[in-house]
Order: C-alpha cells, then sequence, then structure tokens
C-alpha cells in the first residue's frame, strides 16, 4: 500500500519539474519566433515595396515587420 502512495508522490514531483522545464524553454522560444529576422520593424510608409508579414508584432505601435524594404544604394 505505502509503495503506491511513495510512487504516485514521485510521479507527481516529475511531473512538476517537468512542466517548469518546458514553460521556461517555451518562453524563449516563443520570443525567437516572434522576432522580425530578415526584415526591420517599420510603418507601412516607410516599407515602400517591402513586403509586411503581418504574423510578427513589433514593439512600436503602428510598425510593422517589413521585408525587403528600404533598399540600400551601392555607391
Amino acid at each position: 500500500m505505502w509503495w503506491i502512495i511513495i510512487g504516485a508522490v514521485l510521479a507527481l514531483v516529475v511531473l512538476v519539474v517537468l512542466v517548469f522545464m518546458f514553460t521556461d524553454n517555451t518562453d524563449r522560444v516563443k520570443v525567437g519566433l516572434s522576432a522580425c529576422y530578415g526584415g526591420e520593424c517599420l510603418t507601412k510608409f516607410e516599407c515602400g515595396n517591402g513586403t509586411i508579414n503581418p504574423s510578427i508584432e513589433c514593439p512600436t505601435t503602428g510598425e510593422f515587420c517589413c521585408v525587403g524594404g528600404k533598399k540600400k544604394l551601392i555607391s
């Protein structure tokens, strides 16, 4: 009888540790996925001919993730 209670307590402790491990890693992954890689946060006017990615939120209100906008001139 006691071995069932001890086993249940150990399983619960392992479950709690796993939840904390995966929750911590998930927050870091969300930050990485929500970043505007390959582009930059610009207003729609500044983006020009670039493509706006609506699935990524920029930290500043009114800005969007613009990919391929504001081409640099080669001198």
